[in-house]
């Protein structure tokens, strides 16, 4: 019974992905078009950073949909039945043999890092923008 609070806690933990990433994604759109319009009018020195930005916000999309996958995955999983879902999983070549069988606490723990290195990329985003604005004037 433990393994399904467990569950059920590291779902509505990693559905925060999502926060974090409508942010992120503002700000990837944010470079995309800023970047753009630099070209544009000639401003050699704000593309760069609008592309660092939005490459940054392209790895923060690939850790948002692991985590969103992860997310749907601790909220179905809290019937414990870890063997099936190895089995599942193994079977759709989603996850590696070695990684099968390994106790709730160590999947949430890897599921939980995937979060915090979105919101660390986020805050990359944040700091790059920061940053180069201080910078360019």
């Amino acid at each position: 019974m433990a393994d399904v609070w467990l569950a059920r806690i590291a779902a509505a933990l990693l559905r925060r992905g999502a926060m974090v990433h409508a942010l992120s994604a503002a700000l990837t759109i944010g470079a995309v078009l800023g970047g753009s319009v630099a070209v544009a009018f000639g401003w050699h020195l704000v593309w760069p950073v609008a592309v660092v930005v939005a490459l940054i916000g392209l790895v923060e999309f690939w850790l948002a949909m692991r985590v969103a996958v992860d997310a749907d995955l601790f909220s179905t999983l809290g019937d414990g039945d870890l063997a099936r879902f190895d089995e599942a999983m193994g079977r759709l070549e989603l996850m590696p043999g070695g990684k099968a069988g390994r106790p709730m606490e160590v999947r949430i723990r890897g599921a939980l890092r995937l979060l915090k290195l979105q919101a660390m990329l986020l805050l990359l985003q944040i700091v790059t923008l920061f940053a180069s604005s201080i910078l360019i004037r």
